[in-house]
């Protein structure tokens, strides 16, 4: 398992619904579909940072604006539930230490 992905199941780890997801058959769907969300989204905001010049400023509370932001948009797009987009938001928001070792080999 990569690090990405190893990230992201820990991310995930964090909802409120742990037991939820680990225990019946929906709930690893669920946690299997959160996971599909967060990984289409993760590069796109990694990109969109390193690509625009951001990367020099950014900071843990920008990139969660930033996440927040493109989260919002990608649940009104794809018609995502409120808990839904919660859970990916967190799941994102993780990745945080993987942006940053992005940042440094950028520089």
């Amino acid at each position: 398992m990569g690090k990405f992905k190893k990230g992201l199941f820990l991310g995930t780890l964090l909802g409120a619904g742990l037991t939820w997801l680990n225990s019946t058959t929906k709930g690893k769907e669920t946690r299997g579909n959160l996971i599909d969300h967060a990984e289409k989204l993760y590069p796109e905001i990694k990109e969109k940072i390193l690509n625009s010049g951001a990367w020099n400023s950014m900071t843990k509370s920008k990139y969660i604006k930033l996440v927040e932001k493109q989260v919002n948009i990608y649940a009104k797009k794809y018609k995502l539930p409120t808990e839904t987009k919660k859970l990916i938001t967190k799941v994102v928001i993780a990745q945080w230490n993987n942006l940053q070792s992005a940042i440094k080999k950028k520089k």
